[in-house]
């Protein structure tokens, strides 16, 4: 069965409606989402809110240069397998992180993580993204377990199995992920090297 926002507590809804009058959005259309839907729309409008521009992103700048060099864009890891994860989380789960993503926002405390994560991204500072991830893990709530467990870390085996399979060609390729995957012993650098793989920093 199809469940939206509107099938949540009362109390949450009121909170959720709040937040969203505060910052001028309407509250319709957003409580026919689904609670992860929502989540992550808060999330996006929260990165926005602190100036990130998608169209300035990593991402954006490295598709413009394949581009440019007629390079061939080939999909890691797809919006569909990364929908699944969420579409495939209980209801109570959803709920959770809806509430995680809420408080965040409430809080103001996503947007400081976030602009920790660019800062530390930006000074290649991997001693800053392991205590972040460190920090992460430690929480024990159902919405930040999920965050880590699934949306995080539960990603990186099909990952590495992803790179082996390409990097099996002989050919070079260049992976782009966010700064997160890549450090801790759950890492994309930790798994690719207990895989055999020649992992150098620079």
């Amino acid at each position: 069965r199809y469940q939206t926002v509107l099938s949540a507590p009362a109390s949450l809804r009121q909170r959720i409606e709040a937040v969203l009058s505060r910052n001028q959005l309407d509250p319709a259309p957003m409580m026919r989402m689904k609670p992860w839907m929502l989540a992550n729309v808060l999330a996006l409008f929260e990165a926005a809110q602190a100036g990130y521009v998608p169209g300035l992103s990593v991402e954006a700048y490295l598709l413009r240069v394949a581009k440019t060099d007629s390079k061939p864009i080939l999909e890691f890891e797809g919006i569909e397998q990364q929908f699944e994860l969420f579409e495939k989380a209980p209801w109570a789960t959803q709920i959770a992180f809806l509430e995680e993503a809420l408080k965040a926002v409430e809080s103001r405390g996503a947007r400081r993580e976030l602009n920790r994560i660019v800062q530390a991204w930006e000074a290649a500072d991997r001693g800053s993204l392991e205590r972040l991830l460190a920090e992460m893990r430690a929480q024990s709530s159902v919405g930040s377990r999920f965050t880590v467990d699934t949306i995080l870390l539960g990603r990186h085996p099909q990952m590495v199995r992803k790179i082996e399979t390409m990097m099996a060609s002989g050919k070079t390729y260049v992976f782009a992920v966010g700064a997160l995957h890549l450090v801790g012993p759950q890492g994309l650098v930790e798994l690719l090297r207990a895989r055999g793989f020649t992992v150098t920093e620079r």
